[in-house]
């Protein structure tokens, strides 16, 4: 993906931006004015990490502060040590963690979200659990190891494609309504699971 890649962007990639960011404004996206390459590289990053097809695990050792805390609700399953910490602490200098701001809410809710982002409130691991931040708390890393690996066992059994296909389905349905776009939407993807090799292999066994 090139607006995660380190090095300089191309030409292309330029110009591909520029011609976006100009069907955006037109569009109504910037009222304020165009956003910067910058920006939309942030976004893109925080995106291509949170639609990866393979289940992300996060195994958080220490405390996780803006940009830090969008790396954690990116991934599919959080485990934190219990002396970790998590803060969005940008509201106290006065800006706001927006390009992240999607997946903190999409994983927390907008309640705890309102408290979360405008409070900037340190959050423990168990507080953090409660968030919904946090799937499990564990001692130390030692432990969290250990879990990682139980995790990794139970995945490994599941088709990688289908599993690809939930987290497509996740993401493609959360705070939709119900209507008959979703439901074309939900069949069509069971179709295609019921379609490909791995449904084959696995029926035939």
């Amino acid at each position: 993906n090139r607006c995660v890649d380190p090095k300089p962007p191309s030409p292309e990639f330029m110009e591909s931006i520029n011609c976006l960011q100009v069907r955006a404004f037109h569009a109504g996206a910037h009222r304020y004015g165009p956003v910067s390459v910058g920006q939309l590289q942030t976004a893109k990053q925080w995106h291509t990490w949170y639609t990866l097809p393979q289940f992300t695990i996060c195994l958080v050792n220490g405390s996780a502060m803006g940009g830090g805390v969008g790396c954690v609700c990116c991934c599919d399953y959080v485990i934190s040590v219990k002396k970790a910490f998590f803060v969005l602490s940008e509201v106290k200098i006065g800006v706001i963690p927006a390009t992240i701001s999607p997946y903190v809410i999409a994983k927390i809710g907008t309640s705890n979200a309102k408290r979360f982002f405008c409070a900037a409130e340190n959050l423990t691991a168990q507080r953090a659990k409660e968030y919904g931040i946090v799937d499990e708390v564990v001692e130390n890393m030692k432990e969290g190891h250990a879990r990682v690996q139980e995790i990794l066992k139970l995945i490994s059994e599941c088709g990688p494609r289908a599993v690809e296909s939930y987290k497509e389905i996740i993401a493609g349905t959360s705070g939709v309504p119900f209507c008959k776009a979703l439901d074309h939407y939900t069949c069509r993807m069971q179709a295609r699971a019921a379609d490909g090799e791995v449904w084959c292999q696995g029926n035939v066994c």
